[in-house]
């Protein structure tokens, strides 16, 4: 009995583990439908961008290397769709592809360093990574009026993954997973409040302009 519950508690945890994936790799696409759709940019940070990457790459290494597919498949959805992002990025100016694959390295570099060291130092540079690349996105959002660019669909199901992904972190006890959420999920949550006010204004100042014409 006891080893029934123990294999039942283990089944869940692995729907639950595949649930934070699939919300991971929802997350992304309104985002990069909307720049594409919309061809802008605004309200998204090049640097941003690129850091996430950068971390998502490192994520990458560091769940291969525990053995967690959930994780290593989630962020290889996200570096694609990152990927994207960074393309409209790169049509408008804002990046260049230099700059992008000099990122993309350095989270190669970065990765098999940090393993070569231990997996405790791996998990922790994920971290920081996580944490340090978030902040650019953070405060170009904090200081931009205009959030054009920003898909609110996208951000909502972003802060769903972060406090999904905080929870299977505390389940499957793996510290490195929820505790860059404490940080993500006030950090976009306010970022998806911000881009819904700004969305809910314009389409009401739109609507005013086309009544009054």
């Amino acid at each position: 009995m006891v080893a029934e519950i123990g294999l039942l508690l283990v089944g869940w945890k692995d729907v639950f583990g595949w649930w934070c994936t699939c919300t991971s790799i929802a997350f992304i696409w309104p985002q990069v439908f909307r720049s594409f759709r919309h061809d802008t940019t605004q309200g998204i940070s090049p640097l941003g961008c690129a850091y996430a990457i950068v971390s998502s790459n490192v994520w990458f290494f560091y769940s291969l290397w525990q053995h967690i597919p959930a994780g290593y498949s989630a962020n290889v959805a996200f570096t694609a769709a990152q990927s994207l992002i960074a393309y409209v990025l790169i049509r408008h100016a804002k990046m260049s592809w230099e700059y992008l694959l000099a990122f993309f390295a350095a989270s190669i570099v970065v990765s098999v360093a940090a393993y070569a060291v231990s997996m405790d130092v791996l998990g922790w540079v994920a971290i920081v990574m996580s944490v340090t690349g978030a902040l650019p996105q953070f405060t170009h959002v904090v200081r931009t009026h205009d959030l054009h660019g920003l898909s609110v669909p996208s951000l909502s199901i972003l802060v769903t993954s972060c406090v999904s992904w905080f929870l299977y972190g505390v389940f499957i006890n793996e510290i490195y997973y929820w505790i860059p959420q404490v940080l993500f999920i006030p950090m976009n949550s306010y970022i998806l409040w911000k881009a819904h006010n700004w969305h809910r204004n314009n389409r009401a100042h739109s609507i005013g302009t086309y009544q009054a014409i």
